[in-house]
C-alpha cells in the first residue's frame, strides 16, 4: 500500500510539472525542482534526474521520455487511480 501511494504521489508531481509547462509556467517548474529537488533526488533516486532538464528542453512534449506524460491517456489513467485511491479510503474509514 505504501508503494502504491507513494509512485501515486509522484505521477501527481509529474503531472503537475506537465500542467505548468503546458500553460506556459516554466518558472514554476524551476520553482518546484529548487524547492522539491533534494527529497526527490533521496527518496527516488535515478527516477526524477531526467526530470530536472525537462523545463530546458524545446518541445518535452515531443521527447520520447517525456511523451508519455503529455498524452490524455496517462493523465485519464492518473485521474482513474486517484479517484480509486479516494474511494478505497473513504470506504474504510469510519466516521465517529
Amino acid at each position: 500500500m505504501l508503494e502504491a501511494l507513494s509512485k501515486l504521489e509522484g505521477s501527481v508531481l509529474r503531472c503537475y510539472i506537465v500542467h505548468a509547462l503546458q500553460s506556459g509556467r516554466k518558472d514554476k517548474v524551476v520553482e518546484f525542482f529548487g524547492i522539491n529537488g533534494n527529497d526527490l533526488l533521496l527518496k527516488s533516486s535515478s527516477d526524477w534526474t531526467p526530470w530536472f532538464a525537462i523545463s530546458y528542453l524545446k518541445n518535452p512534449s515531443l521527447d520520447p521520455q517525456f511523451r508519455v506524460y503529455f498524452s490524455k491517456e496517462w493523465y485519464e489513467a492518473l485521474r482513474l487511480s486517484l479517484r480509486n485511491f479516494f474511494s478505497e479510503i473513504f470506504n474504510v474509514t469510519h466516521i465517529l
